[in-house]
C-alpha cells in the first residue's frame, strides 16, 4: 500500500511539475510574441527613418546643385560686367 502511496504522490509532483512547465513554455511564447510586434514596430520605425533621411539627403543634393547653377550664373554675370566696362 505504501509504494502506490509514494507513486501517486510521484504522480502528483510530475504533473505539478508537467503544468509549471507547460505555464512557463505559454510566458515564454507571448514574451516571445511581445518582442516579435516589438521588432515589427522597430522595423517599420526605421523604415520610415530611412525614407525621410534619403528625401532629406536628395534635397541636399538639388539645393548644391541650384547653389552650383547660381554660382555659375553669378560668375558669367561678373565676367560679362568686367568685359563691357573699360
Amino acid at each position: 500500500m505504501r509504494k502506490k502511496r509514494d507513486w501517486k504522490k510521484s504522480l502528483a509532483k510530475s504533473e505539478a511539475a508537467r503544468k509549471d512547465l507547460e505555464q512557463r513554455i505559454e510566458d515564454i511564447q507571448f514574451r516571445l510574441l511581445e518582442k516579435d510586434a516589438q521588432i515589427k514596430g522597430l522595423e517599420e520605425q526605421l523604415q520610415s527613418q530611412q525614407k525621410a533621411l534619403d528625401d532629406a539627403f536628395l534635397e541636399v543634393v538639388r539645393s548644391k546643385a541650384k547653389l552650383r547653377s547660381l554660382e555659375t550664373k553669378a560668375e558669367a554675370a561678373s565676367n560679362m560686367a568686367r568685359l563691357k566696362s573699360p
